[in-house]
């Protein structure tokens, strides 16, 4: 996955936000998960397509974390999400 890459959640897949995390269930495979904080900011941030380096920018603002770590971070949950469907790349 490149930078460049914009990122969007699936649509078809079903979540719903409780507190400060997200729990996500993929219906194909009766899947659940609970999102800890950063990667609920993370779900809730790709609700619109949205560049990895984007997204990477505005969690360094918001986190005191270095953008390199921040990038192998995203990058990996993303690639994640996206070998499960929850995540489309473009």
């Amino acid at each position: 996955m490149l930078e460049t890459n914009k990122v969007v959640r699936n649509e078809q897949i079903i979540f719903s936000s409780i507190a400060e995390e997200v729990i996500i269930m993929d219906t194909e495979t009766n899947y659940y998960i609970s999102l800890d904080e950063i990667a609920s900011v993370i779900w809730e941030s790709i609700s619109k397509p949205i560049a990895v380096q984007e997204l990477c920018q505005s969690l360094c603002s918001q986190y005191d974390v270095d953008y390199d770590v921040c990038l192998k971070d995203v990058t990996k949950f993303l690639s994640e999400s996206t070998e499960k469907g929850w995540v489309i790349v473009s």
